[in-house]
């Protein structure tokens, strides 16, 4: 997978070339918020893909830490996204 900064800076980088993007700061935003959680991504999948191969205790940490961690970013991003343009 993907290192969460390179991803970040992939991600920032296509947002720059959106036609329309006129906020550079938002733009990096945008890319942070949705990459920050990219490792939560990855356990749930984890989960997802074969839960019988994981502990309880491990999903009940994975899904918590899910819940925990995502949430906020996806609002943060959404109110960026707002100023994009």
């Amino acid at each position: 997978m993907m290192d969460e900064d390179v991803l970040r800076e992939a991600v920032y980088q296509k947002l720059r070339a959106c036609k329309g993007v006129t906020d550079d700061q938002a733009a990096w935003e945008v890319a942070f918020h949705m990459s920050d959680w990219a490792h939560n991504i990855r356990d749930m999948l984890d989960v997802l893909d074969d839960p019988a191969s994981i502990s309880a205790e491990e999903i009940y940490d994975k899904l918590l830490a899910f819940c925990i961690h995502v949430p906020e970013h996806l609002h943060e991003a959404v109110n960026q996204f707002k100023r994009l343009a």
